[in-house]
């Protein structure tokens, strides 16, 4: 295990995956990729967050029972607090997205109003780095943002 370490008290080792070694969030979606293959027509993963995208609710009933059964048969709990289930609308990365659209969400926007004029060379680059997120729906991104 290369989360195993040794003290004076003896040998302990991680039971869950640390988020602290550089391979670990890669390790994670790998793991994630493989357990919910059966799932892979419908379900869609990043790292801890599962979307199960259906066309009706009978149809999204029985891929939960799905999903939920290749969760189970690795022994791999959810949160309650954090599920959102049967919803036509989900917010995943700063995007609201629905069956037929995929935008920014309201926060995410009035974060990008709310940001400070840059000032400096660094602080131009982060705010450039920040609304870059979002170019894909700003048309013609590139050209306004260039005299930046």
């Amino acid at each position: 295990p290369k989360t195993a370490f040794v003290v004076s008290q003896g040998h302990y080792e991680f039971r869950v995956l640390s988020m602290g070694p550089q391979n670990a969030p890669a390790a994670f979606q790998k793991t994630m990729y493989a357990l919910m293959k059966s799932c892979r027509e419908f379900c869609h993963v990043f790292l801890d967050d599962i979307i199960i995208c259906s066309k009706s609710f009978d149809e999204h009933i029985n891929h939960l029972k799905l999903a939920f059964e290749a969760l189970a048969k690795q022994q791999l709990v959810l949160n309650a607090s954090k599920c959102e289930l049967a919803v036509q609308r989900v917010v995943v990365l700063g995007h609201a997205v629905s069956d037929t659209t995929i935008a920014p969400t309201t926060d995410a926007v009035q974060a990008i109003l709310d940001l400070k004029e840059p000032r400096t060379l660094k602080e131009t680059n982060k705010f450039l780095g920040g609304i870059a997120y979002y170019r894909k729906f700003v048309p013609h991104f590139s050209h306004i943002a260039a005299p930046i």
